[in-house]
Parts: C-alpha cells; structure tokens; sequence
C-alpha cells in the first residue's frame, strides 16, 4: 500500500513538471479542451480562482517556515515548454513550510513561474505568477498531499530584485548548455547568492483554499496559500523572464531547432480562473 502511495505521489508531482508531449498534448489556446483527455480538469475544485481582498477570517495567525541549509548551488535551474523551474537536489535539508492548522509541515520540491498571472485579485491579473510546490508526508513516509505557496509577480521595482536576478542568471546559464539551440545570450554572470526560498513569504498575509493543479491533469490535491501581496522585480528582469519562457528552442531529432513553448498566441502560459463551487476561502492575516 505504502508503494502504491509513494507512485501515485510521484505520478502527480510529475504533472508539475511534464511537459506537454510535442506541443501537441496540450497548450494554451486551447484550455477548454483539456477536460475532453484529462476529466480531473472538468471537476468541482479546480485551480485557479478568483481571490477577492476582505477582512481576515483568521487574524493573528502565522504560517512558519524553516529554511533548511540548501544553498543555491543545490538547485537545479532549467527551462521547459511551460516556464522557467528550479529544483532542489537531494542532499541538503530542504525548506519546509507549515500551514496553520494542518500538521505535518510540507516540504519544498520545485518552483516555477507562469507568464500573466492564474489566480486574479479583486478582478486584477499580474504580470506573472510564481509557484512554489511541496510535498507532505506522514511519519512512516507517505504521502499525504501538495501545497503550493504562490505569489503574483510585477514589474514595478526601481532596482534588481537580488534574488531574482540570481535566478534569471541561473537560467541563462541553461540556455546556454547543450540543451538548448539558437541561444542569443551572453555569458551568464553566476554570482554566489544567501537564498532563502521564502523571504517574500515571511510575515505575509495568505489566502487559503483547497484545489487543483493548474495544469493538466488538473489533480485537486492542492493545499493553495497565495499572498496578498505581490513580489516586485525591475522592467528589465521581466523581460528576460519573458524571453526565457516564450523563446526557447530545443534540438530535434533531424538536427533543427525548435520552438517548445505552449504559451498561447498571446504569450500566456496561465489557466484562467475556475468556478469555486462554494470552496471556502480563508484569509489569513500575520500578526508578525
């Protein structure tokens, strides 16, 4: 039995990170079909929703989260047909999180970025929106679900968010392997960076709601805690953002490059909003 859990759970933490077969399985233009082959995308609690600003059902109440001792050299930085991702490798004490009220904490395993945001506020869209996945287990290793802790991106900052720019140049550093073809960037500028994953979390308000992935097969397994407050990075760093996910190219088997993304036309890698099929939605509000 415990087997059977440990491949189901590995089965749907690769929902968050497959790609689309070819372009062809699924894409972006055309989310109302993703329920004709995956039915979970045709369910009652479905991610992404629309949030709404209000009082704090739960005031005075704190997520926490432990940073662990991975450095940044632990994360592995690449680019799929969805979006930029990293993930941490195995080795290090990775960064874990707890939600207020569920027990256990729920433990790291990869982020990554959609271009225009899924969730919306109060009927607002954002640049883009970041997620960063997790995993929970029980004491004898089961597992027992997903959280994501998301937050909307913009591009409003003055400066370069350090941390994001130790990410971009991570990425560029990828572009420029054997993996991809038809590269036009520079030399990456791989500086050291003191990451902690969660420092635009900490002290935050959450909304909270139980659904989905956003992608297919659409699994409602997802424990979703998204800030009220978005994470500020430069113009510039947006549009490097931008380029990584709509420009890349892969080589094919006949030796051309290819174009991977499953953005629609307009360059979105982003569900819209789903029905909340009277799902609560709490809000909770730090007391730090």
């Amino acid at each position: 039995m415990l087997f059977r859990v440990a491949a189901l759970a590995t089965c749907l933490l690769g929902a968050f990170t497959a790609d689309a077969a070819g372009g062809n399985d699924w894409d972006y233009d055309h989310v109302e079909l993703w329920g004709d082959k995956y039915p979970e995308c045709n369910g009652k609690s479905n991610s992404p929703i629309a949030l709404f600003t209000g009082e704090c059902t739960s005031p005075e109440v704190d997520y926490k989260f432990y940073p662990g001792n991975c450095t940044i050299d632990d994360f592995k930085f690449y680019v799929t047909n969805n979006g930029v991702k990293m993930s941490i490798n195995d080795g290090c004490t990775k960064p874990q999180v707890k939600i207020p009220n569920i027990a256990p904490k729920y433990e790291h395993l990869q982020t990554h970025i959609h271009l225009s945001s899924e969730h919306s506020i109060d009927g607002n869209f954002y640049g883009a929106e970041m997620h960063m996945v997790h995993q929970q287990m029980d004491g004898n290793g089961a597992f027992l679900g997903f959280a994501v802790t998301g937050t909307m991106i913009v591009p409003t900052a003055q400066a370069n968010n350090p941390m994001f720019e130790a990410w971009l140049q991570r990425w560029v550093d990828y572009m420029n392997s054997e993996a991809v073809c038809e590269s036009c960037w520079g030399a990456a500028d791989i500086q050291p960076y003191d990451m902690n994953v969660y420092q635009g979390f900490i002290g935050k308000d959450f909304y909270h709601y139980s659904g989905g992935l956003t992608t297919p097969g659409c699994n409602e397994v997802v424990a979703w805690n998204f800030t009220t407050e978005p994470w500020e990075i430069s113009v510039r760093q947006y549009q490097m953002l931008t380029e990584l996910i709509l420009d890349t190219k892969v080589p094919a088997d006949d030796g051309t490059c290819n174009d991977i993304t499953v953005a629609s036309q307009g360059g979105s890698t982003s569900r819209p909003p789903q029905a909340l099929n009277g799902r609560n939605v709490v809000k909770y509000c730090s007391f730090s």
